[in-house]
This record gives C-alpha cells, sequence and structure tokens, in this order.
C-alpha cells in the first residue's frame, strides 16, 4: 500500500497531463512526447540537490545533460511541424524505460534476496521444553539512553522510572551498554543470540557497504523467533517506522491505518516527493505531514499494545518503537509538536515513561501467566553516550536471579532460553563495539562504562 498509492496518484496525473496536451494540440505523437518529457523533467529535478550537495560532479554531469537535452529534442521536433521523429520517440522510450526498470530492479533484487533468507530461516533448538508458557514481551525503545548518561546529556533525572520498574520487580542491571551503536547490528544480534562475526562473517569482507536486506531478513526470521515458534508460540509483531526491523509475515501484524484515503503520508512518499520538482516548494509542508503521521503511529502503537495481554495462547511480542528515536515529534503529553533534539529529546522521554507504567501494569494484571518483559533499547542517542542503554528484565520467579550488571543484549534470549525453556546456552562475554555510520561493521572494542 505504502507503494501503490504514489503509484496510483502520479498514474492519474499522467493521464490528466496527456489528455490536456492533446485537447491543446490536437495530435497523439505529440501530446505523448510532452507528458513523456514533462515527467521525466519532473522525476529527475529533484536529484540535483543531493548531487549539488555531494559535490558528485559526473553524475552531476550526466543527469544536467540529459536534462537539457531532452527538451531541445523536443522544441526542435515541434518546430519542424513534421510528425515526431523515430529518435525523439525512441530518446523518450529510452529514458523512460530506465526510470522505471531501476527501481523496479532493485526492489526486485531486494525482495527475491529477503525471500531467500526468509524461506531459509535458523532451525528451532530441539532440545527446548516448556511446561508453562509465559507471553514474552520484547519492546525496543530506539534510542533511549541509560540514567547516567540522559543526566549528563540532557540533564534528565529518570531516577523515578527506573525506581518504579524495580519495585514492579524488574532487574535493571546498571551498568547496561549495548553490543553494537547502530540498530540492524543491534537488533539482528540480539535476536539471533550471537556476534556480528558469527552471524555474517562475509560482511567484514566490505565494511563499506551496509546490507539492509541482509539483516532484515536475520530480523524477520531470526533464531529466537524460530525456537519460540517451534514451542507453539504465535508472533504478534508492531509496524514501526523502520520497514528493516519489521515482521510483516507475523501471525498478528498490527499496522496504523491503511485505507489509501485517509492514511497520512507516509516516510516513503516522502522522501518520493524529494526527488521531484515539488522538493523545493512541499519540503516543509511533507516533512510536517510525514511528522505528524508518525507521532499518530506513536501513539497508536501505545494504545495497542495492552491488549496483547488478552490474545489468547503462548505470544511472543515483538515491538520496535522508534522512539525517543527522532523525529522529535510529541510535547510531554503526546500531543503533536516539532521541535529540537535538547527540547524534544527529554520530552519524549518523559511521555514514553509515563505511558509505559500504565502499559506495563496492565500487561501484568491482564496475563493469565505471568509474562516476560524485556524492556531495552537497541543503543543510546549522543555520540559520547551511544553505546550506554536501558536495559529491563522482568522474569517472574526468578526477580532475585544475579544478573552481571556489564550485561548486554546478546545474552537477553540466552539467559531466557535457559530459565525457563531448559536451554543450554552458554553465556557469551559482554562486548560492546564502536562503528562510524558509514562504516558499521569497522568494529572497535569499546571499554565498559560504569555510573
Amino acid at each position: 500500500m505504502v507503494i501503490l498509492r504514489p503509484m496510483a496518484i502520479f498514474g492519474m496525473v499522467s493521464i490528466l497531463i496527456y489528455g490536456g496536451l492533446y485537447w491543446l494540440l490536437r495530435r497523439q505523437d505529440r501530446a505523448a512526447v510532452a507528458t513523456a518529457l514533462l515527467l521525466a523533467l519532473f522525476f529527475m529535478s529533484g536529484y540535483f540537490h543531493p548531487l549539488i550537495e555531494n559535490r558528485q560532479m559526473p553524475e552531476l554531469f550526466i543527469l544536467g545533460t540529459v536534462w537539457l537535452l531532452l527538451p531541445v529534442m523536443t522544441v526542435r521536433q515541434f518546430l519542424a511541424r513534421k510528425p515526431v521523429s523515430r529518435m525523439v520517440i525512441r530518446s523518450f522510450n529510452i529514458v523512460s524505460i530506465f526510470l522505471l526498470v531501476m527501481p523496479v530492479f532493485k526492489i526486485s533484487a531486494a525482495n527475491f534476496q529477503l525471500a531467500r533468507l526468509v524461506l531459509n530461516p535458523p532451525v528451532p533448538e530441539t532440545t527446548l521444553t516448556a511446561q508453562a508458557r509465559p507471553d514474552i514481551y520484547f519492546i525496543i525503545l530506539d534510542g533511549y539512553e541509560r540514567s547516567d548518561a540522559l543526566m549528563a546529556d540532557y540533564v534528565y533525572d529518570n531516577s523515578d522510572f527506573i525506581d518504579y520498574l524495580k519495585e514492579l520487580g524488574f532487574i535493571v542491571p546498571e551498568c547496561a551498554q549495548s553490543n553494537y551503536m547502530w540498530t540492524p547490528l543491534s537488533l539482528s544480534s540480539t535476536l539471533n543470540m550471537d556476534y556480528q562475526e558469527a552471524l555474517v562473517p562475509e560482511a567484514f569482507d566490505h565494511l563499506d557497504k551496509t546490507d539492509w536486506i541482509q539483516y532484515h531478513g536475520l530480523i524477520q526470521r531470526s533464531q529466537v523467533r524460530a525456537n519460540l515458534e517451534a514451542l507453539g508460540y504465535q508472533t504478534v509483531a508492531f509496524e514501526s517506522s523502520f520497514a528493516f526491523t519489521d515482521l510483516p509475515d507475523a501471525d498478528r501484524y498490527i499496522q496504523v491505518n491503511r485505507n489509501p484515503l485517509t492514511m497520512p503520508l507516509t516516510r516513503f512518499e516522502s522522501v518520493l516527493f524529494e526527488t521531484t520538482a515539488l522538493r523545493r516548494w512541499t519540503e516543509t509542508w511533507m516533512s510536517q505531514a510525514a511528522d505528524e503521521g508518525h507521532c499518530d503511529q506513536l501513539n497508536y502503537t501505545l494504545d495497542q499494545l495492552p491488549g496483547i495481554a488478552e490474545m489468547p495462547g503462548p505470544k511472543f511480542v515483538y515491538l520496535h518503537f522508534p522512539a525517543p528515536h527522532n523525529p522529535f515529534v510529541m510535547t510531554m503529553d503526546g500531543e503533536f509538536d516539532v521541535s529540537s533534539e535538547d527540547i524534544g529529546y527529554p520530552r519524549m522521554i518523559y511521555y514514553i515513561n509515563d505511558r509505559m507504567r500504565d502499559i506495563l501494569q496492565d500487561i501484568l494484571e491482564n496475563s493469565k501467566i505471568p509474562p516476560i518483559i524485556i524492556l531495552q533499547s537497541d543503543h543510546g542517542w549522543t555520540t559520547e553516550h551511544r553505546l550506554q542503554n536501558l536495559n529491563a528484565l522482568y522474569l517472574p520467579g526468578h526477580t532475585d536471579l544475579q544478573l552481571p550488571d556489564t550485561l548486554t543484549p546478546v545474552n537477553t534470549f540466552r539467559l531466557v532460553f535457559n530459565t525457563y525453556f531448559g536451554g543450554d546456552y552458554p553465556l557469551l562475554p559482554d562486548v560492546s563495539y564502536n562503528s562510524p555510520e558509514w562504516r558499521k561493521l569497522d568494529l572497535t572494542e569499546a571499554p565498559v562504562v560504569c555510573p
């Protein structure tokens, strides 16, 4: 639906443009060529800005040459007052085919790669057993910093919320750190209970590339999910703003409004418009529309989460909640308001804390069997504290379990399977890695930093 709506809109606009030009020119060939010209220029125009900004001169020269030659050829042909030549038609056909084939090829290749990964899921661990099967909630608050980091970066005292979690029975390791600084590495590692060197050793041969499809596959069809589904769990997942972390093939996939007539502007549509001639005039409007949709999605997800406890049967509930990650679109009451990081990030922390208090209480009260709840962030936020993450575990019947203060996410589900399902997963050394954003697998071991 995310792709179909803009395709339908641009298709109807193309028909209207052609109809209008045919009415003016009274010739099908010229109306068709003029329509193709306008659409080509329209969709090519938005690429100039990033090429100029990034100083990609060869690409800019090629794009500029094509952008100038097409209208020159068309005007010359029209002035000749002859039928449109085969050369002009062939040129537009080539450009049109290129503009169509390249995105289709990329989407098809990505879908093929993802399908190959999904159709070859991990083999579930057959020695696991379960007398009782409690619901398991894996709630990832994207970019939520550890308490001492929040105080250092934003002068935000988070002790009340942490104390509340401890009163409920959560275990909160004092020196919690994420294993990686970036979401695809962090989540794929947590859900497959191992480090990237073991999961994708071949990826380390190309440190300058991030294969998003590969990580999508590792997240969508993970070892954790395979193990739990083999034990009779159904998977319940929520849509997020990051498609590569979503589980659209879950037994129940919860999405915000998908009525094409009423659903808000999506991030995909916002990015699509940025590649067109409308970029300069609609950038602010599109950004605000997408931000409003993001705010609505966050609130919708929080509204739906408590009710999952009433669903029958054992459930693995997976929620990658894209906040307090930017864009910072909420007030402390959850109303829509865009603000800067220094104001918006603490606001979203406050709002998330406020909602989570009630949500966690509702989940505990409405669950027939006390559930396992993992409230965790994939990483911190600022560059200095990117690895200092939130990590809180509710382990019913084992609230006095002695966990290492340096527990990292890679060991989360090893601990769960060992404690509740007779697993024999040895805990791995808790190691955190720094890496630059443009070379995410160029890893450097980071020291453990305690409050």
